[in-house]
């Protein structure tokens, strides 16, 4: 009479779909962390325009305040003109996540406005892309695409 108990290529079978599976949920959890990451980075960019602005529409040190970017990666919190301009803050973008073009927005002493309107767009490795937008007003808003 045989006992009951699962065969060798049962075994194998179920240990090549547990693999299958770990894979297939592991592969959307990278995903989301770095979509995750992209969002964070947007906000946090977007939070630390509003902080220039405030501090240029207060005439914080009797200067102009603004954001640029210096790499792909980091941007800085910076005083002055655009012309001569003191980094005040250097900042690093979440992993997996870079800016798509340079750029340098400047608010406006006394008023917080901006002389144009500016929208920086980042990207995360899997292609998905959010924008963050200054208007002329100085308002900072963050769009998802």
């Amino acid at each position: 009479m045989r006992s009951p108990a699962f065969t060798l290529v049962e075994l194998v079978i179920v240990i090549a779909l547990i693999g299958i599976f770990a894979l297939a949920i592991g592969t959307a959890l990278v995903t989301a962390r770095d979509n995750q990451a992209l969002v964070t980075s947007a906000e946090t960019l977007a939070d630390h325009l509003r902080e220039a602005h405030i501090f240029a529409r207060n005439a914080r040190d009797g200067t102009a305040w603004g954001i640029r970017n210096l790499t792909s990666t980091s941007y800085a919190l910076v005083s002055g003109t655009d012309a001569s301009w003191h980094t005040e803050k250097v900042y690093m973008l979440d992993r997996q996540v870079t800016f798509t073009s340079n750029f340098a927005v400047w608010f406006t002493i006394g008023t917080g406005t901006s002389l144009v309107a500016h929208t920086i767009e980042l990207i995360n490795t899997h292609g998905r892309t959010m924008h963050v937008e200054v208007l002329e007003s100085g308002v900072v808003d963050v769009v998802a695409l």
